[in-house]
């Protein structure tokens, strides 16, 4: 009987070491100051890949808005198209020029869609403040 009070209490204290010494070690985890290198340049790099992906959002936006005022312009501008297509119908040969050359009349296209709005440029924060909100 003596033997199994020394197991048990041999246990008790191997549990009561093996619980400071998980204590102590997420002390000292917690209080220990954490290198953060690593996670900053990802977070740079990352921030400033997508401040080049707006940047290249908003050109393009641009580019698409000149674009459909270009073909919105065109397609306001009258166009002309022979009244009688060539090779339809021959016309007779003259030796005299014509005055008034040849018959045109005028088509209208549809109107261009507008073009919707620009999204709004996008920024991060700054890792600093990032990694204050994270604590």
């Amino acid at each position: 009987m003596a033997e199994q009070e020394k197991k048990f209490d041999l246990k008790g204290w191997a549990t009561i070491i093996a619980a400071v010494a998980a204590l102590i070690t997420s002390v000292v985890s917690a209080v220990k100051p954490q290198d953060t290198s690593v996670t900053k340049n990802a977070y740079v790099t990352l921030s400033s890949s997508i401040s080049k992906l707006s940047d290249a959002e908003q050109k393009n936006h641009e580019d698409i808005a000149n674009l459909r005022g270009y073909l919105d312009g065109i397609s306001r501008a009258p166009l002309l198209v022979p009244a009688d297509p060539i090779g339809t119908h021959p016309s007779p040969v003259s030796t005299s020029p014509s005055a008034t050359g040849p018959t045109m009349f005028a088509v209208s296209a549809p109107p261009v869609p507008t073009v919707h709005e620009a999204t709004a440029p996008v920024t991060t924060p700054s890792f600093s403040s990032v990694a204050a909100d994270a604590k």
